[in-house]
C-alpha cells in the first residue's frame, strides 16, 4: 500500500471506493509509506531548554523536563549520579540518585521539546535559579516556557478558536479540575459510584490560565534543602531580550552558562514581586560581574 493522489470533483458522489482510498491514504500517512507527505523539521515548532540540579551522595532527587513528555534530552554529570532514583514519578520527571559515597554531583540536562503554548505573562524567557545560603547555584533552568506550562493538572494547549480567542473544553467535578478532583479519595469514590457528575466548561486559554499550575509546580527541582532561595530572573528587561536572541540563534545552554560560569550574578537588592506567582519565587535583576 502506498500514498495515492486523489482529486474529487465538486458534487461528485462519495462512493465506498473513494472512502477506501481515503482510508488507505490516512494509513499511508500514519505509517510513513512511500509517497506519503511528511512533516519537515522546520515545520515542527521546537525550542531548547538547559538546566542542572545538585544531587547529594546517596540521596534521591528529581528534575522535571521543561517540555514534559514532549522532550528529547541528554543528561551528563560532573561526578557520579544515576538515573532512576525515587519511586513512581510523573511523565516528564527524571529520577536521580547520587552514587558517590561522599561527594555530591551536579547533573546537567539539555532538552529540545515541542513548543505550542507562548506567549506568557512573564515571558519570553524564564531563567530560574535555586541558590543555597552562600549564593551558589544548586539548581537551574533556562527556557522559553515556564516549568508549570507542561506539568501539573492544567492542560494549556488550546482545542479550538472562537471570535479570535483560544479555548479548551475542560471537565470539572464539584468545581475542581478533573485531575485535581481525582486526587481526592472521597471525590474519586463518589465519581466511580456515579454519585457526582462532570461539568464540561469552555475555558479561555489566556495568560492567567497558563499560570494556573505555578503554585503546583513552581520550579521542578524536586525537594530543595532548607535555606534555598528560588529566583526567577526579572522578566521583560532588555537582558531577557538578549537571552531570547541567544536561545533562538544558538541554544539555551549558552545562556545558562553565563550564570553557571559566573559572568552574570543575581542582584538581591533589586527584588520585585510578580503578581500571580507563588511567594516562594523571588524575582531579581541579573547584572554583569566585572571580575570572576
Amino acid at each position: 500500500m502506498a500514498w495515492t493522489t486523489l482529486s474529487f470533483a465538486f458534487g461528485s458522489v462519495l462512493t465506498s471506493t473513494k472512502m477506501t482510498q481515503l482510508q488507505d491514504n490516512f494509513t499511508a500517512l500514519a505509517t510513513g509509506l512511500s509517497g506519503a507527505p511528511t512533516i519537515s523539521r522546520p515545520a515542527l515548532k521546537s525550542t531548547t531548554s538547559s538546566g542542572s540540579v545538585v544531587v547529594n551522595a546517596g540521596i534521591n532527587g528529581t528534575y522535571s523536563l521543561t517540555g514534559g513528555s514532549y522532550s528529547w534530552y541528554t543528561i551528563s554529570s560532573n561526578f557520579v549520579a544515576g538515573i532512576g532514583g525515587g519511586s513512581d514519578l510523573a511523565a516528564g520527571v527524571v529520577g536521580l540518585h547520587g552514587l558517590h559515597d561522599t561527594a555530591s554531583s551536579t547533573v546537567y540536562f539539555d532538552e529540545r521539546y515541542i513548543q505550542a503554548s507562548p506567549p506568557y505573562k512573564y515571558g519570553p524567557v524564564f531563567i530560574m535559579l535555586a541558590l543555597n545560603p552562600a549564593g551558589e547555584i544548586i539548581a537551574s533552568r533556562v527556557s522559553t516556557d515556564p516549568i508549570w506550562a507542561y506539568h501539573g493538572p492544567t492542560n494549556i494547549l488550546p482545542e479550538f478558536e472562537f471570535a479570535g480567542k483560544l479555548y479548551r473544553k475542560n471537565r470539572y467535578i464539584n468545581g475542581l479540575p478533573l485531575a485535581k478532583a481525582m486526587a481526592d479519595v472521597a471525590i474519586r469514590q463518589k465519581f466511580i459510584a456515579g454519585e457526582v457528575g462532570i461539568d464540561v466548561v469552555d475555558d479561555e486559554i489566556d495568560l492567567d490560565y497558563k499560570d494556573r499550575d505555578a503554585h503546583v509546580v513552581p520550579h521542578g527541582f524536586g525537594d530543595l534543602p532548607p535555606g534555598t532561595t528560588l529566583v526567577l530572573v526579572r522578566p521583560g528587561t532588555d537582558l531577557m531580550g538578549r537571552m531570547l536572541d541567544i536561545i533562538e540563534q544558538d541554544q539555551a545552554k549558552t545562556a545558562l552558562n553565563l550564570f553557571a560560569d559566573g559572568y552574570l550574578k543575581i542582584d538581591r537588592d533589586s527584588e520585585i514581586e510578580l503578581p500571580g506567582l507563588p511567594k516562594i519565587i523571588r524575582s531579581c535583576d541579573a547584572r554583569w560581574r566585572l571580575t570572576r
